[in-house]
């Protein structure tokens, strides 16, 4: 601990102040220097309290001069003169920082990781070997039964959650999160139970088979995943990264082509008899729709022929995913589901899950327009 607190009074300090400095800021963050520091810890230790000095003062000062600050009021200084800086500086400053530091203890933070890497890596292989025995260690249960537990299990217990939440108006304390308040307060118990029906429907119909008649075309092209070991973090990471941007770049003109007038009537219409979506709606569209929204999800893993795990990590993500952006609730802390209420809302526009489709396109523009127009009204 000693050495921590060493380092950030001379180093992390040390940087901040030039930078401060460089960037102009000192004066204007600091025009009646630090507050007394009134530490319990300073008291108890018999030191007395620092007097005032101003941040100009503090950078003219040596190293040894700063080590000798305390460390309360050091940190306030660093706090305070933080939240003065403009928004491209507070990035310069942190990316120096992290830099200093891995310069310092660069070769003592990449054994540490190496070590936890190992014990952490061993730990969860013990556990996979587990999760594998359980199924027999049977590729069939693994690829088909553990893909449908890995969509079934987040899809439910999150779908279960809202409608909870949605037929029984409670806590109340979520309503203020509603994206359309005043709808499904409650919602409908025969729309709910229609809903849920088709929703059944598609995924034990359409989906398992599907699922496992791509058992045994990956078995005849022997191109089953691998399950034996745990993939690395690296290859964990980039596959889920080429998952989400062909699943995004595909859902985009999917979605487009679905509205279409030629098609919209026949196959999409269905999913847009919710104005103000649920979270189940995710997966409530005829069977057609279905099959077209799969399509985007499974083309990835298709390219990179994944690790069984993260086929696992996927699926639960895309349906976790997709229960967020139907709920009609903006859920602190996540990505927005604005966009997709909009489109749910107007029908027209917000085809894809991230923004940037519908910017490149100009499909946002009346999404735009009407979040414009919310702000005026809050400000109002």
């Amino acid at each position: 601990m000693s050495s921590v607190v060493h380092f950030w009074n001379t180093e992390v300090l040390s940087i901040f102040y030039f930078y401060s400095f460089f960037l102009g800021r000192i004066d204007s963050c600091f025009t009646s220097g630090v507050p007394l520091c009134r530490s319990p810890s300073s008291i108890y230790k018999g030191k007395q309290p620092c007097e005032r000095r101003s941040s100009y003062a503090l950078l003219k000062q040596s190293r040894g001069s700063v080590v000798g600050a305390c460390s309360c009021c050091a940190g306030l200084t660093v706090a305070m003169e933080v939240k003065h800086l403009g928004g491209w500086q507070r990035p310069l400053l942190l990316a120096s920082t992290l830099i200093l530091v891995s310069i310092v203890y660069g070769e003592t933070l990449t054994t540490q990781l190496r070590q936890f890497r190992s014990a952490s890596s061993a730990a969860l292989d013990t556990r996979w070997k587990k999760i594998t025995g359980f199924f027999g260690n049977d590729d069939f249960y693994l690829y088909v039964c553990g893909i449908v537990l890995s969509i079934q299990i987040p899809f439910w217990s999150g779908g279960l959650l809202f409608m909870f939440l949605d037929y029984y108006n409670w806590p109340r304390w979520t309503r203020k999160y509603k994206l359309q308040p005043g709808t499904h307060e409650p919602v409908d118990l025969n729309r709910l139970k229609e809903t849920i029906k088709v929703v059944l429907i598609n995924q034990w119909s359409v989906s398992v088979p599907i699922l496992i008649f791509s058992y045994f075309l990956k078995k005849i092209t022997n191109t089953m995943p691998v399950f034996h070991e745990l993939p690395s973090l690296q290859r964990f990471f980039i596959d889920f990264l080429i998952f989400i941007i062909v699943d995004e770049i595909g859902l985009y003109y999917v979605h487009r082509l679905m509205h279409h007038p030629k098609l919209y009537a026949r196959v999409h219409k269905k999913h847009h008899e919710w104005p103000a979506p649920i979270a189940i709606t995710f997966v409530y569209s005829t069977r057609m729709e279905f099959i077209l929204n799969m399509i985007p999800v499974v083309l990835g893993p298709m390219l990179t022929n994944p690790h069984l795990f993260t086929l696992w990590a996927w699926y639960a993500f895309v349906h976790l995913r997709g229960l967020k952006n139907h709920s009609g609730y903006d859920i602190p802390g996540l990505t927005s589901s604005e966009e997709h209420n909009y489109h749910h809302m107007m029908s027209n526009a917000c085809f894809s899950r991230s923004p940037v489709l519908d910017w490149l396109h100009g499909t946002d523009k009346g999404f735009r327009a009407y979040m414009a127009r919310k702000e005026l009204e809050k400000k109002g």
